[in-house]
Protein backbone atom coordinates (compact mmCIF):
# COMPACT_ATOMS: atom_id res chain seq x y z
CA UNK A 1 0.00 0.00 0.00
CA UNK A 2 1.06 3.35 -0.86
CA UNK A 3 1.33 6.28 1.89
CA UNK A 4 -1.67 7.69 0.40
CA UNK A 5 -3.26 4.58 0.92
CA UNK A 6 -2.50 4.22 4.38
CA UNK A 7 -3.38 7.64 5.17
CA UNK A 8 -7.44 7.34 4.02
CA UNK A 9 -7.08 4.33 5.48
CA UNK A 10 -6.14 5.66 8.95
CA UNK A 11 -8.84 8.54 8.04
CA UNK A 12 -11.37 5.97 7.97
CA UNK A 13 -10.43 4.29 11.20
CA UNK A 14 -10.31 7.46 12.92
CA UNK A 15 -13.67 8.76 12.15
CA UNK A 16 -15.20 5.19 13.33
CA UNK A 17 -13.66 5.49 16.14
CA UNK A 18 -14.84 9.11 16.65
CA UNK A 19 -18.67 7.86 15.73
CA UNK A 20 -18.08 4.82 17.89
CA UNK A 21 -17.64 7.54 20.99
CA UNK A 22 -19.93 9.59 20.34
CA UNK A 23 -22.42 7.15 20.83
CA UNK A 24 -20.82 5.88 24.13
CA UNK A 25 -20.98 9.00 25.38
CA UNK A 26 -24.59 9.70 23.78
CA UNK A 27 -25.76 6.24 25.68
CA UNK A 28 -24.25 6.95 28.85
CA UNK A 29 -26.18 10.51 28.72
CA UNK A 30 -29.33 9.17 27.99
CA UNK A 31 -29.07 6.74 31.27
CA UNK A 32 -27.59 9.13 33.49
CA UNK A 33 -30.71 11.46 32.60
CA UNK A 34 -34.00 8.95 32.28
CA UNK A 35 -32.27 8.25 35.69
CA UNK A 36 -33.07 10.76 36.97
CA UNK A 37 -36.68 11.63 35.08
CA UNK A 38 -40.04 11.52 36.87
CA UNK A 39 -41.75 9.77 34.75
CA UNK A 40 -40.58 7.56 32.21
CA UNK A 41 -42.13 7.47 28.53
CA UNK A 42 -42.96 4.48 27.51
CA UNK A 43 -40.69 2.45 25.31
CA UNK A 44 -43.42 2.16 22.62
CA UNK A 45 -43.11 6.26 22.49
CA UNK A 46 -39.69 6.11 22.10
CA UNK A 47 -39.24 3.47 19.65
CA UNK A 48 -42.13 5.43 17.58
CA UNK A 49 -39.86 8.48 17.36
CA UNK A 50 -36.78 7.08 15.53
CA UNK A 51 -36.54 7.82 12.20
CA UNK A 52 -37.60 5.00 9.76
CA UNK A 53 -35.62 4.81 6.56
CA UNK A 54 -37.89 5.78 3.76
CA UNK A 55 -37.34 3.40 0.59
CA UNK A 56 -35.52 5.01 -1.76
CA UNK A 57 -36.48 5.85 -5.45
CA UNK A 58 -35.14 4.60 -9.11
CA UNK A 59 -33.78 8.24 -9.50
CA UNK A 60 -32.57 8.66 -5.66
CA UNK A 61 -30.53 4.87 -6.39
CA UNK A 62 -29.32 6.28 -9.73
CA UNK A 63 -27.78 9.94 -8.31
CA UNK A 64 -26.34 8.00 -5.39
CA UNK A 65 -24.57 5.19 -8.28
CA UNK A 66 -23.61 8.33 -10.25
CA UNK A 67 -22.13 10.27 -6.81
CA UNK A 68 -20.25 6.85 -5.97
CA UNK A 69 -19.14 6.47 -9.80
CA UNK A 70 -17.63 10.03 -9.32
CA UNK A 71 -16.34 9.40 -5.82
CA UNK A 72 -14.28 6.40 -7.40
CA UNK A 73 -13.28 8.45 -10.38
CA UNK A 74 -11.60 11.11 -8.44
CA UNK A 75 -10.12 8.86 -5.90
CA UNK A 76 -8.00 6.60 -9.06
CA UNK A 77 -7.27 9.66 -9.58
CA UNK A 78 -5.71 10.80 -6.60
CA UNK A 79 -4.06 7.53 -6.52
CA UNK A 80 -3.07 6.96 -9.86
CA UNK A 81 -4.85 3.63 -10.34
CA UNK A 82 -6.81 2.78 -13.51
CA UNK A 83 -10.36 1.74 -12.42
CA UNK A 84 -11.67 -1.84 -13.10
CA UNK A 85 -14.45 -2.07 -15.29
Amino acid sequence: MTLRENLLLFDGFLYRQQLSTEQRVSSAWLMANWSRAKRMPSLKSILSKLKKRKPKTKDEIKKAKEDFQRMAENMTKDLNIKPQE
